[in-house]
C-alpha cells in the first residue's frame, strides 16, 4: 500500500489522501440509530406507582392499588410484572375456593420511567417507542436501507449525467443536513419520515468518491485507494462512540453530526472533476485546464498534456467496448448469470450480516459506547488482514474462505451463549 502511495505523483498523492479522509464520516447516519433508538432500562407505571418491568413477583404490596382502581375488596394480590403489562393474580383470603374469589387481570402499561442519567435521552425514550411501538425502531431501519437502495440506483445515473464531483459533493452535503434535520423530529411519524430521508444520499456520495478515484488515479493505487475509504469508514465508526459519550442529548447528537458537514465545504476548490468524466462529456475546454492545472502542480510541462488526452481517449474507447461486449456475453451464458446472482446474494448476506452486528452493539453486555468501539477496532484489523492477503493470495479464495469462516461463526454462537447460560444457572 505505501509503495503504492509513494508512487502517486504529487497531485494524485494529494487527492488520494482528499479523498479517503472524506469516507471518515460516512458511518456516521447509519450509527444514528445506536443513539436515537437506544434502550436503557425502563419501568412501567401505572397509577403514579412504579413497577420492574424485569420479571418478579409481589404479593400484598398492590392489593390497595387494585382495590381502589376495580371496587374490589381482595386482601392480597400477587403482581407478576411481565415486560409490556402486568399480571395480578387477586386473592380474598376470608372466601373459599370458589368462583371469584381468585382472579387473574393484566394491566397495560400508562407510561414508562427510564433510567437515565443527567441530560441523557433517544428517540426511543422520547417517543416511548417501546412494547406496543416497538417496531418503529424496526421500521426506521427498514426506511433508510430502502432510501440507500433507491439512492444506490439513483446515484449512477446521477453521476454519469451531471459529473461525479458534483455528485459527490451534493449528496455529501445533503446528508448532512439530512442527519441535522433528524434531531428536530416531533413524534414518530416524523422520525420515520426523517430516517427514511438520511438514508437517500447515505451511499450516493460514497459510490461517487469511489468512481471519482478510480477515473483520477492510476490503475496499479486502486486496490490502495479502496482500502483507505473502507479503513477511514470504520475509523468513522470508532469516533462515533466517543461522539456519542459526551452528548448523550439524541437530538444534539444528530444536529452535531450535521454540523461536521461544514468541514467539507473547501472540497468544492481542494478536489477537481474526474478527468475521464470531462472527456467523455465532450467538455474539451474543462479537460485542457484541468490538465494543465495536474501539470503545474506536478512540476511537469504541457507535453504530458497530449500524452493524457491520448491515454483518456484509449481508456474511454476500451470501457465503451467492454460494456456492451459483457452484457452481451453474460445474457449469452446462463452460468455467468448464475454467478451473477451468487456474488448478489452472497454481498446482500454480508451486508445483512454487518449491519446486524454493527446496529446490535447496544445489546451487548458491558459499556455500550466501549462495545461500540471495540466492534469498530475489529473491523478495521479485518481490513487490514483482508487487504494485504489480497496482495498475495486470489481473491475469490478469500471471499470463500472469509463468508465460510463468518457463517460458521455465526452458527456457533447461539450454542456458546447456552452453555454459559448452563454454567451459571449450576453456579
Amino acid at each position: 500500500m505505501f509503495e503504492s502511495i509513494r508512487n502517486l505523483k504529487p497531485y494524485e498523492r494529494r487527492f488520494f489522501i482528499l479523498m479517503i479522509i472524506s469516507s471518515i464520516t460516512n458511518s456516521f447516519p447509519i450509527l444514528t440509530f445506536l443513539v436515537t433508538q437506544y434502550q436503557p432500562p425502563f419501568r412501567c407505571q401505572r397509577n403514579n406507582s412504579t413497577l420492574a418491568t424485569t420479571k418478579g413477583t409481589s404479593i400484598g404490596a398492590a392489593s390497595s392499588l387494585h382495590n381502589s382502581t376495580t371496587g374490589n375488596n381482595f386482601t392480597s394480590v400477587q403482581v407478576i410484572v411481565e415486560t409490556c403489562h402486568i399480571s395480578l393474580h387477586n386473592f380474598n383470603e376470608s372466601v373459599s375456593n370458589s368462583s371469584g374469589a381468585n382472579l387473574e387481570e393484566k394491566l397495560p402499561c400508562e407510561s414508562f420511567q427510564y433510567d437515565l442519567i443527567s441530560n441523557e435521552n433517544s428517540a426511543l425514550t422520547e417517543f416511548n417507542l417501546v412494547c406496543e411501538d416497538a417496531w418503529v425502531n424496526d421500521l426506521a431501519i427498514s426506511l433508510f436501507m430502502w432510501a440507500i437502495t433507491i439512492g444506490g440506483v439513483c446515484g449512477g445515473i446521477l453521476s454519469d449525467r451531471f459529473g461525479r464531483k458534483a455528485i459527490f459533493l451534493a449528496s455529501t452535503y445533503i446528508q448532512f443536513f439530512l442527519t441535522f434535520t433528524v434531531g428536530f423530529a416531533t413524534d414518530k411519524v416524523s422520525y420515520l419520515v426523517l430516517a427514511f430521508l438520511n438514508g437517500g444520499s447515505n451511499m450516493i456520495n460514497y459510490g461517487a468518491a469511489a468512481v471519482l478515484g478510480f477515473e483520477t488515479l492510476p490503475k496499479y493505487s486502486h486496490n490502495a485507494f479502496y482500502y483507505g475509504l473502507i479503513l477511514m469508514y470504520a475509523i468513522g465508526n470508532m469516533i462515533v462512540p466517543g461522539i456519542a459519550y459526551y452528548l448523550r442529548d439524541w437530538r444534539w447528537f444528530c444536529r452535531a453530526m450535521g454540523i461536521l458537514g461544514l468541514f467539507y465545504i473547501p472540497y468544492l476548490w481542494l478536489i477537481d472533476e474526474s478527468p475521464s468524466w470531462l472527456f467523455a462529456s465532450k467538455k474539451t475546454e474543462e479537460l485542457g485546464k484541468l490538465i494543465q492545472k495536474i501539470n503545474k502542480y506536478n512540476g511537469e510541462d504541457n507535453k504530458v498534456s497530449t500524452n493524457r488526452i491520448m491515454l483518456l481517449k484509449q481508456e474511454d474507447e476500451r470501457k465503451a467496448v467492454n460494456v456492451w461486449k459483457t452484457w452481451r456475453t453474460l445474457f449469452k451464458h446462463r452460468n455467468l448469470i448464475g454467478r451473477l446472482l451468487v456474488v448478489v446474494y452472497s454481498w446482500s448476506m454480508t451486508s445483512l450480516i454487518y449491519y446486524a452486528i454493527v446496529l446490535n452493539s447496544n445489546s451487548l453486555i458491558g459499556n455500550r459506547f466501549l462495545n461500540c468501539f471495540v466492534s469498530a477496532c475489529t473491523e478495521v484489523v479485518a481490513l487490514t488482514l483482508c487487504y494485504f492477503i489480497s496482495e498475495k493470495v486470489e481473491h475469490r479464495h478469500i471471499f470463500i474462505w472469509s463468508i465460510a469462516i463468518g457463517g460458521i461463526a455465526i452458527a456457533i454462537t447461539p450454542f456458546i451463549a447456552e452453555s454459559k447460560n448452563k454454567r451459571k444457572q449450576r453456579i
